[in-house]
């Protein structure tokens, strides 16, 4: 999960984390941000070959 808002302060970020998820964007939000998150999130999950793999394509 991944949480948008317009104050995104410490205890959000902690409380989102807690709860399962994996980052809070604050708003306005920019593409690059998103999609640095996005790639983030897929590299977590993919698994270190893969990893490797997207890194080195990004």
């Amino acid at each position: 999960m991944i949480v948008t808002s317009r104050v995104a302060d410490a205890r959000l970020w902690a409380e989102v984390l807690n709860l399962g998820g994996f980052d809070v964007i604050a708003k306005p939000f920019h593409a690059p941000e998103v999609l640095h998150v996005l790639r983030t999130v897929s590299l977590q999950k993919a698994g270190p070959a893969r990893s490797q793999r997207l890194a080195a394509n990004a």
